[in-house]
């Protein structure tokens, strides 16, 4: 006749405590697979976040230097129309004025960064909130009326 305690078999795997621990055990390892995971992914995304900052410092810091040079060409643009261009009457006025837009234009971009450029931007939008809607359909405009007039060819 079987033991009620072993089984059928003498099998001491089908108590009730025994399946209880059991099943205990296998939670907490379930638990602790999940947050082993958990914690793997995030340590991946705090990998990832801190490249990806990485490289938007590297693009923004190739962006400033592209600038700069740009400002450099602005500037040297600047003194060859000075210097070529009319000195006297009203076109050597106007001479004058573009050289001297283009001096401080260029020396603007070679003294700031992107980053100041768009806190710049930003306040002037912040400024003159009308005119910058303005300014921005107008140009929405001629690039609409650019590329609609390019596709036609």
């Amino acid at each position: 006749m079987a033991n009620p305690t072993t089984g059928a078999k003498g099998n001491m795997k089908d108590r009730p405590e025994d399946l209880g621990h059991k099943v205990q055990e296998g939670a907490q390892k379930a638990q602790n697979v999940a947050s082993d995971l958990a914690h793997k992914a995030q340590e991946t995304a705090s990998t990832v976040a801190n490249k990806a900052q990485n490289l938007a410092g590297q693009a923004a810091d190739r962006a400033d230097d592209a600038i700069s040079a740009v400002g450099e060409r602005m500037s040297g643009l600047a003194g060859t129309i000075r210097q070529s261009g009319p000195r006297e009457g009203v076109l050597g006025s106007a001479t004058s004025t573009v050289a001297e837009n283009l001096r401080s234009t260029g020396d603007y971009l070679k003294e700031h960064g992107v980053r100041e450029m768009a806190d710049d931007m930003t306040n002037l939008v912040k400024r003159y909130p009308v005119q910058s809607l303005l300014v921005g359909f107008g140009v929405g405009l001629l690039i609409g009326f650019s590329l609609s007039s390019a596709s036609r060819r």
